[in-house]
């Protein structure tokens, strides 16, 4: 008599995307730790630059049911990939965070200004940022308790031009000081700024002078940068992957004992 070792459907498939995710090397989170005087943390980021196909394939593997129907309601392509892979970085890295948790047992919904609100009794205490451009989503978990935010964009030659009459003249001579080329200056200007609006959860709703960035300082492997009107953030800058991606935290908190910044 022969017996059936197959597994059920669901349970073939859920494993399947647990093998394709787990070993994708365009898939991967990475840990920062937070030092301050009396507290430690630790942020999440998640990286994913996965093919819509395999995103869609598996997508009840870390959509939310809520998610689902938000998913099901968009029309354009464009808007269905930023959604799929932007929930999926994220859930890949809070599960780094708490390996316990299903990612489909998290729902991120829309806040009032469209910030990525976290939205269960499961996860205490953190909190999100997400990040798309091109074909990569960039996500950050961090403790509620310490805001933080990330942004990532392509580097195109064709995005320079829409950014320079954004810049004050302050902005214009850290160009020449960090001696950097228009493609990679004004990007990394504009991440970064996009970062501080969604620390702030204004968005880009305001002049762009206000973000306005007062200092930039190249350290081994990153940029750093101060503000002239929000003394108490700084910002994180790296180029990834041909990616300009930036982080904006609090601005004594010390995330450089590990050098997470560098390529995987």
């Amino acid at each position: 008599m022969s017996t059936n070792t197959s597994l059920p459907k669901k349970q073939s498939v859920e494993l399947q995307a647990a093998s394709f995710f787990n070993t994708n090397p365009r898939d991967y989170v990475k840990t920062i730790p937070l030092e301050r005087p009396g507290w430690v943390g630790k942020a999440y980021w998640g990286v994913s630059q996965l093919n819509y196909m395999s995103l869609l394939k598996y997508k009840h593997t870390y959509l939310h049911s809520g998610e689902e129907k938000m998913f099901a309601k968009f029309r354009f392509q464009r808007r269905k990939e930023q959604f799929l892979r932007g929930r999926y970085a994220a859930k890949r890295a809070l599960a780094l965070s708490i390996p316990s948790v299903k990612s489909n047992d998290i729902a991120i919904k829309p806040g009032v200004f469209q910030q990525p609100i976290v939205r269960s009794p499961i996860v205490d205490g953190l909190s999100v940022s997400i990040a798309h451009s091109g074909s990569r989503a960039d996500s950050l978990w961090f403790p509620r308790e310490h805001p933080m935010a990330i942004d990532v964009e392509l580097l195109r030659s064709d995005n320079p031009e829409a950014i320079r009459s954004q810049l004050t003249n302050r902005e214009y001579r850290l160009k020449q000081r960090i001696g950097e080329d228009d493609v990679y200056f004004f990007t990394r200007l504009w991440t970064i700024k996009e970062a501080l609006s969604k620390v702030l959860m204004t968005g880009l709703t305001t002049s762009l002078a206000i973000y306005e960035v007062e200092d930039l300082i190249r350290r081994d492997g990153f940029v750093q940068g101060s503000f002239t009107h929000f003394e108490q953030y700084q910002a994180v800058s790296i180029v990834h992957d041909m990616y300009m991606c930036s982080l904006v935290l609090p601005k004594n908190t010390n995330c450089f004992s590990v050098n997470w910044w560098l390529p995987k």
